[in-house]
């Protein structure tokens, strides 16, 4: 049981692994260059990433955005971590994605969603042996023995 099968896409389709986030954060960023400062949902890992040149170098954790958005996330961080405790429970694989939508009711509230989808069932074991095209050579990992059923044709 655990969080090893369970993933979570971020704002760029990446994908982090669910037993790899030690924090889930929103925060405010600085305005930047003109531009307005704005809200960020990140998961954070254990993995440090460094930046900096030869004579400053520094090591900081792994921020993978999940949501960027101008208003607050509020309370979002708490649910994603309580779906994280309910999913390491319980003997899943599947894909957690983030959605943020604004209502358009005049209020401008933002709700975030949290979705997980199960990855499909595995296919049967029988389907994972490898084929090879007509005529051609086997490869060195191929098995060879004739009591092998032909799955080419």
């Amino acid at each position: 049981m655990g969080l090893q099968r369970v993933w979570i896409e971020t704002l760029d389709h990446g994908l982090v692994r669910a037993d790899h986030v030690v924090e889930v954060l929103a925060h405010k960023t600085a305005p930047f260059a003109g531009k307005p400062a704005h809200w960020l949902l990140d998961v954070v890992t254990a993995t440090n990433q460094g930046a900096g040149s030869a004579q400053a170098w520094t090591l900081t954790p792994s921020h993978r955005t999940l949501i960027q958005t101008d208003r607050p996330p509020h309370g979002a961080a708490a649910r994603l971590a309580g779906l994280l405790a309910a999913l390491h429970s319980a003997d899943s694989a599947g894909l957690i994605t983030t959605r943020a939508t604004v209502d358009d009711s005049g209020h401008g509230n933002l709700t975030v969603d949290f979705c997980f989808q199960l990855f499909p069932p595995p296919p049967a074991p029988d389907a994972l042996i490898p084929t090879r095209a007509a005529g051609s050579s086997p490869s060195p990992l191929e098995d060879t023995r004739h009591d092998r059923v032909d799955r080419t044709g």
